[in-house]
C-alpha cells in the first residue's frame, strides 16, 4: 500500500498523535501528583525523616509532571527534526511511569 501523504501531512499527524496521547496521560499524571501531595500533607515518611517505600512512592508521584513534560517535549522535538519513528516511543514513558506507580500502590 502506497502512502500518498506529503511529509507535512505526516508531521502534522504525528504531532496530533503526541498531543492526543499526551492528554490521555495527563490525567494519571495529575492523579499521581495529588496522591503524592496528600502523602506529604499527611506526613507519611517524608516529614518523619524515614526513608521507606511510601517515601519513594511520594517522590515518584511528584516527579510525574516533569517526566510528562520532558517525554512529550522530546517527542515533539524529534518530530520537528524529522525523526518520527523514534518519537513515537517517547509518549509511552509517562504511561509506563503511571502504570508502575499504580501497580506499586496495589502491591505495596
Amino acid at each position: 500500500m502506497k502512502n500518498h501523504r506529503t511529509p507535512a501531512e505526516v508531521i502534522k499527524a504525528q504531532r496530533m498523535m503526541v498531543i492526543i496521547f499526551g492528554f490521555a496521560t495527563l490525567m494519571p499524571t495529575l492523579w499521581m501528583v495529588l496522591m503524592a501531595w496528600n502523602g506529604i500533607t499527611l506526613g507519611q515518611g517524608v516529614l518523619a525523616g524515614g526513608v521507606d517505600f511510601s517515601t519513594v512512592l511520594i517522590y515518584w508521584g511528584l516527579c510525574a509532571p516533569l517526566v510528562w513534560l520532558i517525554a512529550n517535549g522530546i517527542a515533539l522535538k524529534k518530530i520537528n527534526d524529522g525523526d518520527g519513528e523514534t518519537a513515537k516511543f517517547y509518549p509511552l514513558v509517562p504511561a509506563f511511569w503511571a502504570i508502575i506507580w499504580f501497580a506499586s500502590q496495589v502491591s505495596g
